[in-house]
């Protein structure tokens, strides 16, 4: 069975350019509510280089898993993503399939697809990213929360400095012009492999769930270029497998970040990450798998 929404959009009038980026739009569900398809154009502001920045597909995903739990679930719990082949400025579409809905959990997968020729719309769709993740309330999560001590700890903000690309490599495409990034330079000094950072959106956007997917994958420094030095900028660092675990409901316009990376191996590299609130709350913890790339290669 297959519905078509009487009110596609699912946005209201975006005011902050992330929103922008962000725009989907609702075009059917089939099989009972079981399957929805999303529509939407890929954003060329939320790149670097010539290639789609990964948490920003993330958050596409994310928000189109958000309308399609929004009367059951309206909370991410946990995702992973494997990202098969490089996503393109241009259009997209989401499929989301249902694996399980419950009254506490439910869980479902998410493609992302585009077709294998941008201008040919005859062409076939090509799976880019898969995703499966967990949606919940987390406002009603109830159960055993006992503190842990050995968790890594964020740098204060005020002990932070503003971050900057080196001129060298400033007229490379990034993210830098729409956010506000501040950052324990100690790290980068004694060239360990560990940032501690605070983004903002640059035109004043509260922090939500959409911007802990883009977030989760957006350090400054990476933990590989405070060890690898600024070479690092000649690389494009391709994402393989991003997980994430949602832990609070995200408020505030400042996200402070702390990731770490231990293994360097055959140009795979592993981020650990966790995601705070200007509170201390920790808002998410991730894990990222991607492989040091020669951009001319890609």
């Amino acid at each position: 069975m297959t519905s078509t929404p009487t009110h596609p959009s699912i946005d209201s009038e975006p005011i902050y350019e992330f929103d922008e980026a962000l725009k989907i739009e609702f075009k059917e569900s089939v099989d009972d509510g079981q399957i929805s398809i999303y529509t939407g154009e890929i954003s060329n502001a939320w790149r670097f280089r010539d290639v789609p920045h990964g948490g920003y597909l993330i958050s596409l995903l994310l928000k189109a898993l958000m309308h399609h739990f929004r009367e059951t679930n309206p909370h991410p719990v946990q995702l992973t993503a494997h990202f098969l082949r490089r996503s393109h400025v241009g259009p997209f579409k989401i499929k989301i399939v249902n694996l399980k809905v419950g009254r506490i959990y439910s869980i479902a997968n998410a493609e992302l697809m585009q077709r294998t020729n941008l201008s040919d719309e005859s062409s076939e769709y090509i799976t880019c990213i898969t995703l499966t993740s967990i949606f919940g309330d987390l406002s009603s999560e109830v159960g055993l929360s006992p503190p842990f001590y050995d968790t890594p700890k964020i740098t204060p903000k005020y002990l932070c400095v503003p971050y900057k690309y080196d001129p060298e490599y400033q007229d490379i495409p990034n993210l830098l012009p729409h956010v506000n990034a501040l950052y324990d330079d100690n790290f980068y000094k004694k060239k360990m492999s560990e940032c501690s950072n605070w983004v903002s959106f640059i035109d004043g956007r509260e922090m939500d769930f959409l911007s802990m997917g883009l977030f989760s994958d957006l350090y400054f420094p990476s933990p590989v270029t405070n060890y690898l030095g600024k070479k690092i900028f000649n690389y494009w660092l391709a994402t393989l497998t991003l997980d994430i675990q949602f832990k609070h409901v995200p408020k505030g316009k400042w996200i402070g970040g702390t990731f770490r990376s231990k293994f360097l191996k055959n140009g795979r590299n592993e981020v650990d990450g966790e995601l705070y609130d200007e509170e201390g709350n920790l808002l998410c913890i991730s894990r990222q798998m991607y492989v040091i790339q020669d951009p001319a290669k890609l």
